[in-house]
């Protein structure tokens, strides 16, 4: 508090009159009943507000957690945004790998911090399919969406032991072979195992399922023959596009990406499944002032506007998509809408 206000509350009596001293007697002549209900205003405001005036956030560094083991694509991407938001915020920006528990280790590491914005959280799509199937957490009610930064498109792809040269050859295959096909998938329940086996119901395809432990494990699935086809984020698909052992067969998508200008999207293949992408961005804890999101947004988004950060994006195959706070969390919204429809239906497969 100001030195003069401590004049003015020090001046008072217990009958709340003013005590005869010097400070006392000037304010008093010089404050009217205005200004006194000014300064309650403004005192009421910082206490509000213990950060703003001169204590301004960030005061300290800020923590971004991320759900992901180290050396993935998101994880990259969580690294790439933290290192440029060091300069649009003004302090360091600390990444903590928080992996396991079907993302619920890094969502309790950040409902036992502050509400207070100085730890984040790097949300991932497969959020959403753990939340639907678990309910272990509950991104609508416990996070608010800050920014969403990026994404990588899905490819729906096929070993090249097998004859498909286009999807519908596979769903036709699939349709009159039934129990002769298999997919690989990154594990039971999650989001590309739901995906495929919503393709697989859509089209009546009858096929295994061979859980591994993540996509490299189902790259190399594919490329020894031993999974027939699978969902595959595209800079997995990068890596070996033109190797006659992998064939991508449609990207996941409603526009073709410059990367695969060859393979056709979903919609030009008139599939009737949902638009798949693995997106990714930042979240805070419900409860964190509206101001301190906003700041933090307009940090994110300086930062992921960068050239720089679009750069290292696009090398490892991810597209930078910045999308403000409402426009990301509409995007939560609509994908959980077919994701938890799906849960709902294939709760007895999955569980299996």
């Amino acid at each position: 508090m100001p030195a003069a206000g401590r004049a003015v509350v020090g001046a008072r009596g217990a009958g709340g009159f003013a005590r005869p001293c010097a400070v006392s007697r000037a304010m008093h002549a010089d404050l009217s009943r205005r200004g006194l209900l000014q300064g309650a205003a403004a005192l009421a405001a910082a206490v509000a507000t213990p950060w703003a005036g001169a204590q301004t956030f960030p005061n300290r560094p800020l923590k971004m957690i991320s759900p992901l083991p180290a050396g993935g694509a998101n994880d990259l991407a969580a690294r790439v945004l933290a290192h440029a938001m060091q300069a649009t915020v003004g302090q360091p920006v600390l990444v903590d790998n928080r992996a396991g528990g079907a993302f619920t280790v890094a969502v309790n590491a950040l409902k036992i911090a502050p509400a207070d914005g100085h730890t984040l959280l790097y949300v991932v799509s497969a959020m959403l399919a753990t939340q639907a199937l678990f309910a272990q957490y509950d991104m609508f009610r416990e996070l608010v969406p800050v920014l969403g930064t990026g994404e990588s498109d899905i490819v729906i792809a096929v070993s090249g032991k097998r004859p498909f040269r286009a999807v519908r050859e596979l769903i036709d295959y699939g349709r009159s072979h039934p129990g002769k096909l298999n997919y690989a998938s990154p594990g039971v329940g999650t989001l590309e195992h739901m995906a495929l086996l919503n393709f697989c119901r859509r089209y009546g395809i009858q096929a295994a399922h061979v859980p591994v432990k993540g996509g490299p494990d189902m790259l190399k699935l594919l490329l020894a023959g031993h999974a027939d086809f699978s969902t595959l984020a595209l800079p997995l698909v990068l890596q070996f596009h033109a190797d006659p052992r992998l064939r991508p067969l449609v990207v996941l998508n409603e526009k073709r990406n410059p990367l695969l200008p060859l393979v056709p999207t979903y919609v030009e293949e008139k599939l009737d499944i949902p638009r798949l992408t693995l997106w990714g961005g930042l979240a805070v804890l419900a409860g964190t002032p509206k101001d301190v999101v906003a700041a933090l947004e307009k940090a994110a988004a300086s930062a992921s506007d960068s050239a720089e950060v679009k750069g290292r994006l696009s090398e490892a195959g991810l597209r930078p998509a910045v999308l403000p706070a409402t426009a990301f969390g509409q995007l939560w919204h609509d994908d959980y809408g077919w994701i938890a429809k799906s849960a709902a239906a294939l709760q007895s497969v999955i569980t299996q």
